[in-house]
């Protein structure tokens, strides 16, 4: 790997050759270029939320703002070449001259950073991904094209990664990866959309009642932090469910799927309360929360309508009967429907009244962790 002084020679050699490549081409080349460029950035920034605050590293001197306007209201960008950043301010654009390595931005100022055609080109990726994740706000967006085709003969691309490790890059460095695609415009590309999360909050959880500790409830808010589909089964007065939809990303949807009649050992003290008690508990403590769309059915109609509607899930967390049987067959029910990489979770693993979760989780899953009594799959 050379050096970054050397990296950055190299960079600015290849400015110069794009500059003049560009100065050499035709009207109509020229055209389609950038035509199919900002394609390339409208299909990349398509699922990232409208907002006040973006800034672009590689800005050039802001070539596809026309694009990047229709996303923040507030552009700023860096480049490394200094024409083009002069070219900007005379235009009063504000790109400055500096390095993604050292963003000139102040901590949690920016809410989505993106680039096209730059991570190939930067020395040091873990330290580019920590100054992105400085700068981004809680919750913000990070979106970036690089080339994918091998073997890729341009010198200054010194990180040539394919898509798998690009995507790994980030979660390594604690964003959660929301897409990532490969597509074709001016080459083939591949695209990655990735989120800061949220710091997380129980506090609502906490003041409902059930029987989850702090413990478990800041476990499932960070499961949910990652999780753009998620499926609850078992939900009762929502204490659970909070957890999970306070945090899930913007956009996320936690389908909440309890029968609302309580357990066996709770029909007595049911019988005292109005009808549809429990639901209509649910629903008051969940006053407010958007993201929750609550299916009145058991387990195993639930998960048969989620096969027919073709629903997979990022998280399926089972918190339902806890008697063996019931854990087995809700497992084997659920299980189908979690997306590759999803988290498969469940409540009450070792509690000694419910020694059924432990059989049939010990039983069907092959490899898990415990936090609390929540036995979880992710590693």
């Amino acid at each position: 790997m050379p050096t970054l002084d050397e990296v950055r020679q190299l960079n600015y050699a290849h400015h110069v050759k794009m500059t003049n490549d560009a100065a050499a081409s035709s009207a109509e080349e020229t055209a389609k270029i950038i035509r199919l460029d900002d394609e390339s950035y409208r299909s990349l920034l398509s699922i990232i939320p409208k907002g006040d605050s973006l800034l672009e590293i590689g800005a050039s001197y802001g070539r596809q703002w026309n694009v990047l306007g229709e996303w923040g209201t507030e552009l700023s960008g860096i480049d490394l070449y200094e024409p083009e950043v002069e070219v900007a301010r005379r235009e009063g654009k504000n790109i400055v001259v500096a390095y993604a390595e050292e963003l000139p931005f102040p901590d949690e100022s920016i809410s989505a950073i993106v680039s096209r055609h730059v991570m190939e080109h930067v020395a040091d990726i873990p330290k580019v991904l920590s100054e992105i994740k400085r700068v981004l706000k809680h919750g913000g967006y990070v979106a970036a094209i690089t080339p994918h085709y091998f073997p890729d003969p341009e010198p200054s691309h010194v990180n040539q990664l394919r898509i798998e490790q690009w995507k790994a890059a980030y979660e390594k460095a604690g964003f959660t990866v929301i897409s990532s695609e490969l597509r074709t415009f001016n080459c083939v590309e591949a695209q990655i959309v990735a989120r800061k999360g949220l710091p997380l909050n129980i506090d609502r959880a906490l003041n409902t009642a059930g029987w989850m500790i702090p413990e478990e409830l800041t476990y499932l808010a960070h499961a949910a932090s990652k999780s753009m589909v998620i499926a609850e089964i078992g939900s009762y007065s929502g204490r659970s469910t909070l957890a999970l939809a306070v945090n899930a990303p913007p956009g996320a949807i936690v389908y909440a799927c309890d029968h609302w009649q309580g357990s066996v050992d709770q029909q007595e003290a049911l019988k005292m309360m109005p009808s549809g008690w429990l639901f209509d508990d649910f629903t008051y403590n969940l006053r407010g929360i958007t993201n929750v769309w609550p299916l009145a059915v058991n387990s195993l109609q639930a998960a048969r309508w989620m096969a027919t509607q073709g629903k997979t899930f990022d998280l399926i967390f089972i918190d339902a009967s806890h008697d063996f049987e019931s854990v087995k067959a809700d497992i084997m029910a659920w299980k189908p429907l979690l997306k590759d990489g999803g988290i498969l979770a469940g409540h009450n693993y070792g509690d000694p009244p419910n020694p059924g979760v432990k059989q049939a989780v010990d039983l069907l899953i092959p490899k898990f962790q415990v936090i609390g009594t929540i036995w979880t799959t992710e590693e």
